[in-house]
């Protein structure tokens, strides 16, 4: 039975040229070469926008990076508080299955392990909050410093992401030629 590659070629309503090229979307990706330039495109984008802000995080004066920290600092503060919130909720809920966990017998393998997790969740906020404690989260410099090593991360990504892209499209073009001048020779097209 026919696939949808073959079902024209075998009706005849395509050559054979036509139907070994239509094989080249499958072999090469569904978006074809068009797919690495949306990439490349993509990629291109994020580079630039990421370049763009590490440039203005570098250029801004002392008093600048300051504000800017406090403000990360404000945000982080509030995401902080918000997940301590939810583990806080979440750790009651635990409590709660660990009653019910008291009221069964003969799982001992299970409960040593539904124990152990609840531990581990009542360790994580316990760490949450000896972090919002620290020091370390008091200084707006961190987290200004923070997001110059994102940015910084990013540009390198994308820069990196960009050329693999190219790389790739070219090689697939070669390829893509190579194929079409084979079949243009042997099929004297």
């Amino acid at each position: 039975m026919p696939t949808g590659y073959t079902s024209d070629f075998t009706e005849g309503k395509q050559t054979i040229k036509e139907f070994l090229m239509g094989c080249t979307t499958a072999f090469i990706g569904e978006d074809g070469i068009d797919g690495y330039i949306q990439a490349i495109a993509y990629h291109k984008r994020q580079y630039h926008e990421e370049h763009d802000t590490l440039q203005i995080l570098l250029g801004m004066s002392e008093e600048d990076k300051i504000a800017f920290g406090n403000k990360q600092k404000e945000e982080a503060a509030d995401y902080l508080v918000e997940s301590l919130r939810e583990r806080v909720l979440g750790n009651m809920r635990l409590r709660e299955a660990r009653k019910v966990l008291a009221a069964l017998v003969d799982v001992d393998q299970f409960t040593e392990f539904v124990t152990d997790q609840i531990e581990r969740s009542e360790e994580n906020v316990e760490f949450f909050i000896k972090n919002i404690m620290k020091n370390k989260y008091t200084d707006p410099m961190h987290f200004y410093n923070i997001v110059v090593d994102s940015a910084k991360s990013n540009v390198e990504y994308y820069e990196n992401k960009t050329k693999m892209y190219i790389d790739e499209c070219q090689a697939k073009r070669k390829w893509l030629k190579s194929l079409t001048n084979q079949l243009n020779q042997i099929l004297g097209d």
